[in-house]
């Protein structure tokens, strides 16, 4: 462990030195502003959502839809998945600290455990030169700003990163584990469990066509943890378990102002550029706090 993580150290100390610019320039653009920039990081758009979530929890039901056009659309809090408000909660209730800083702690500490993560993965198949330089890229992207932010992101790619890696060292419980809690995370989680599965299913036909360097019931592993692997996000998305990714309430949650910043889109780069700039809400009439403000 300790080899590990000093093989690791590069990577997260370059990691943790382009966030720290990147933070530093938003808290100074916020102080030339006269605007608390920190506490925008820990509240802005779905930051604010996660902590009411963790807070009050889940509405009961969609929202009534307004047929007046000037009303805009009721928002409901279903499309955020369960397991980074659960974290903030916990958190919270350990450490006393305020909602919003402990949704910051949390995604501080997950964004470096992901570029741990992220050079695990690379290291292990092109040496540890590509993992140092694939851990600070991911710190440098134009939309890295969200890793930064109360948001799960950095929490779901320490997941993401972490389940390939078990799988790329044949750790299959381990990556069914892990690829369970990232679909209680995020619902982009089914590209990993199809990650997961089918090289849980690659392993199974190895151990199938080796008997003699593989006795056949080592096949146990890697099928258990294919079986585990989708067990998070059929739970969130299919609502078993608190909050729902149906395409209902997440165009919902879209048409009310929610920013989609779980992906290297054009808009990507604008969208961080802007993101301490104040934003309306689509439709006339009403503003995003109101939206967003706990039923």
């Amino acid at each position: 462990m300790r080899a590990a993580a000093r093989d690791a150290a590069p990577a997260v100390l370059g990691f943790a030195m382009v966030r720290a610019v990147g933070v530093a320039v938003l808290l100074y653009c916020g102080h030339r502003r006269g605007d608390p920039a920190l506490e925008r990081l820990a509240t802005i758009w779905d930051a604010e959502r996660y902590g009411n979530i963790a807070v009050n929890g889940y509405d009961c039901g969609l929202p009534v839809l307004a047929t007046s056009p000037q009303a805009g659309n009721a928002c409901s809090n279903l499309a955020f998945f369960p397991l980074y408000p659960a974290l903030i909660r916990l958190v919270h209730a350990l450490t006393s600290l305020p909602v919003p800083h402990a949704a910051l702690l949390i995604s501080w500490l997950a964004s470096l455990t992901a570029a741990w993560g992220i050079f695990a993965v690379a290291a292990w198949r092109y040496g540890k030169h590509t993992g140092v330089l694939a851990a600070v890229l991911w710190g440098a992207l134009p939309h890295a700003v969200v890793e930064s932010m109360a948001y799960p992101e950095a929490l779901f790619t320490a997941l993401a990163a972490w389940s390939l890696y078990a799988a790329l060292t044949q750790r299959w419980i381990w990556a069914g584990v892990l690829c369970a809690l990232a679909g209680l995370t995020r619902p982009s989680a089914v590209a990993l469990v199809v990650a997961i599965d089918g090289a849980a299913a690659v392993a199974l036909v190895r151990i199938r066509r080796r008997p003699a360097r593989q006795p056949a019931k080592a096949g146990w592993r890697p099928c258990l943890g294919a079986l585990i692997a989708p067990l998070g996000w059929l739970g969130s998305s299919h609502g078993w378990v608190p909050g729902s990714a149906t395409g209902t309430v997440t165009s919902s949650s879209r048409d009310c102002g929610v920013p989609d910043s779980t992906g290297g889109s054009p808009q990507s780069a604008s969208w961080a550029g802007s993101s301490f700039i104040p934003r309306p809400c689509r439709s006339p009439g009403w503003s995003w706090r109101s939206c967003c403000a706990p039923p």
